[in-house]
């Protein structure tokens, strides 16, 4: 199933993708992981580099 939406804030200060609490992934996905919902495009700003 896919969905539209946004992302109102990122406190995962080591993605990449964050940027002073905003997402600038072009796209997310989203799992279902240890009962909640999480995001599965995360990369560490260590491991882009």
């Amino acid at each position: 199933m896919s969905q539209d939406g946004s992302v109102a804030i990122c406190v995962v200060e080591k993605c990449v993708h964050n940027l002073d609490n905003q997402c600038h992934a072009a796209r997310i996905n989203v799992g279902y992981e240890q009962g909640h919902a999480d995001c599965a495009t995360f990369k560490t700003k260590e491991k882009a580099a």
